[in-house]
């Protein structure tokens, strides 16, 4: 999809037509990295670009009437074609009363027949939106969703897609989400972005309310869509490097989840495809969480399994979670750990243990012989190559490059928290090794370089030289970048500043985890 308010560049133009203020005023060519330039970035400077004031400007004016409906060619484009068969093969038609489900219906056609005959038709919402709701929702559409995609066809595979744009025409808060996604990420190009303007908190007032009304009495369709709520906004807190919202978003999806019967695995027992999808997300966001290490996940690993592994329905195999691509069978294999440590560590302080009659050379022994089996189980694990089907050779080897990153990132977390090895012990240094040539590769694509997080933070953790630690800062300096300032990176980036002023010489295990606790810091790894 094309990029909203971009000043066409003309030929032979010394600097950029659309450059940045600073660039402007030193009369320097702009490079027009987002959320801020590299000529910003080196001096510390407020990276503000001129289209987006004059936006801005616009967006002040006294807009007082209401539309009940938005163009579908202005809002998606024009590559609104690839998004009109993951509506049609939505199976959420049971989830939308009859008249509304008929707009759906209607919508689509409309959309079809726009496609053939380039005629203006209109996308019905369940609430009327101001012109300035409409084009933060335009913003998500079309340049945070197919970040939220790893997989080779986001339009296609992208599942969310299918759910959370669907959805936005039956469900106010669905739609509320969107619209308040696309407003804190379109307004926040510069340094402070993170801040929570008027504007964003009227948004989220009407979320909440959607949410307290819905929650209010959970029939199938009130569930499935505070679950989508609560999904966006875990995404959305997560992906601005947040380490406190995201967490209470996911608590109180968890708690609501538990009043159904099954629980989490009431989505997939009645909510058919879209359930798999979103109980998959689920899963990786506990798994990835860092308060798992102390507390472990909110269910079982066993639920997980049967939730992540691809061989356990055909639904499954359909329907994949678009943030894990081919690493699902790796994250299934973290929660494993993160399972083996929570049980470790119960043992180490129970009575039994500090019992001087207990047999703790067996206790010790059983531990390293899971950990090893589980070594073992990430050596022979392969990727899920669900949709990995005709890609180019190029392609393909990036996502099998992604695989080994995350491979040897897990390696190396069963090293840290379960045998405790500090940096400079040989086999930690040659898998940091292997892994720091991974990040050489990934960080430089643009569809991967937000789900780095993980190994990211593995590889912080297991340098020891100053070679090895310059070249970590320099990684972390070009993700922070590109990514914006308060993404996850920046968090990772101080938790691993003080790891090493705590470690200077790599001859000591550090537990990042206490770290991150003590600053009172929720991580999640997923994004």
């Amino acid at each position: 999809m094309s990029k909203i308010l971009k000043t066409p560049r003309f030929k032979g133009s010394g600097r950029s037509r659309s450059g940045c203020t600073n660039c402007k005023r030193r009369k320097k060519k702009c490079d027009e990295i987002k959320p801020i330039c590299t000529g910003c970035y080196r001096r510390n400077l407020e990276c503000k670009y001129l289209e987006l004031e004059r936006f801005e400007s616009a967006d002040k004016e006294d807009l007082t009437a209401l539309i009940s409906g938005v163009s579908s060619k202005e809002l998606l484009g024009d590559d609104c074609s690839l998004l009109i068969g993951s509506w049609l093969d939505s199976d959420l038609s049971y989830m939308f009363p009859l008249h509304l489900e008929t707009d759906i219906d209607e919508a689509v056609s409309q959309m079809e027949l726009q496609v053939e005959l380039q005629v203006d038709t209109l996308i019905r919402f369940p609430r009327d939106i101001t012109r300035r709701d409409y084009k933060y929702l335009k913003y998500w559409v079309v340049e945070i969703l197919p970040e939220l995609s790893m997989l080779p066809s986001p339009t296609v595979a992208n599942y969310y897609s299918n759910i959370y744009l669907r959805m936005a025409l039956t469900e106010p808060a669905v739609l509320y989400c969107l619209i308040c996604w696309g407003c804190r990420a379109k307004r926040g190009h510069s340094l402070d972005y993170q801040i929570r303007s008027e504007e964003y908190e009227a948004l989220m007032s009407v979320i909440r309310d959607e949410l307290t009304k819905m929650q209010a009495d959970l029939t199938k369709k009130n569930f499935f869509s505070c679950f989508v709520c609560y999904m966006a906004l875990v995404t959305m807190e997560i992906s601005f490097g947040d380490t406190r919202m995201w967490s209470r978003y996911f608590n109180a999806c968890f708690h609501m989840a538990n009043k159904m019967p099954g629980c989490l695995k009431y989505l997939t027992n009645e909510c058919y495809t879209e359930g798999w999808v979103l109980s998959q997300n689920f899963a990786y966001f506990d798994i990835l969480a860092s308060q798992t290490n102390e507390n472990g996940t909110f269910y079982s690993i066993s639920d997980y399994i049967d939730i992540l592994s691809a061989n356990n329905s055909d639904v499954a195999q359909l329907q994949s979670d678009p943030m894990q691509g081919c690493i699902r069978p790796m994250i299934l294999l973290i929660g494993k750990i993160v399972s083996l440590l929570v049980e470790y560590n119960a043992l180490k302080v129970s009575s039994d243990y500090l019992n001087p009659n207990c047999d703790r050379y067996s206790i010790v022994a059983e531990m390293l012989e899971k950990a090893n089996n589980l070594d073992n189980e990430i050596c022979f694990c392969k990727p899920d190559f669900t949709f990995l089907n005709n890609l180019t050779k190029e392609e393909l080897e990036y996502h099998l490059t992604l695989f080994e990153a995350m491979q040897i990132s897990t390696q190396l977390y069963l090293r840290q928290v379960i045998k405790n090895l500090p940096a400079v012990v040989p086999e930690v240094e040659l898998l940091s090794m292997n892994l720091k040539e991974d990040m050489h590769v990934l960080i430089e694509s643009q569809r991967f370089r937000k789900s780095l997080a993980f190994p990211m933070l593995q590889l912080g953790l297991c340098v020891s030289s100053a070679q090895d630690r310059k070249e970590v800062k320099e990684f972390f300096e070009r993700l922070i970048k590109m990514c914006g300032y308060l993404s996850s990176y920046q968090s990772i980036w101080i938790l691993i500043q003080k790891v090493w002023d705590l470690n200077s010489n790599g001859q000591v295990y550090v537990d990042w985890f206490r770290i991150s606790k003590q600053m009172e810091w929720k991580l999640n790894l997923a994004r």
